[in-house]
């Protein structure tokens, strides 16, 4: 079953699981002005480091390509996994985003 929270409005869920059928990976986009697919990832915290991720997410892009929409690839910086997950299918760093934090009532 996707978790509630990543069940994307206007797009795709992909899934990789082990020959048990355990999940071990999601990768979903959302559809942005039927332009561009914002991919992102999430993985189970044991089965880091094998390559699932990257397959969620190498099957995400193939499904944006097929669909005539440009794959965008979204990340922290900072997360280390997930920038090489990027790298090692071909992703390259486009821009940034910046967000910020209000402080009301103080």
């Amino acid at each position: 079953m996707v978790p509630r929270w990543f069940r994307p409005a206007h797009g795709s869920a992909f899934g990789r699981c082990v020959v048990t059928g355990e999940l071990t990976a999601l990768a979903g986009d959302a559809t942005w002005n039927d332009e561009i697919a914002h991919i992102a990832v999430v993985a189970a915290p044991y089965w880091r480091g094998a390559g699932h991720a990257t397959a969620a997410v190498a099957a995400a892009a193939r499904h944006a390509i097929d669909a005539g929409l440009l794959p965008q690839y979204r990340t922290l910086v900072a997360n280390e996994p997930s920038m090489a997950i990027a790298r090692r299918l071909g992703f390259e760093r486009y821009g940034s985003s910046v967000f910020v934090r209000l402080r009301i009532g103080e």
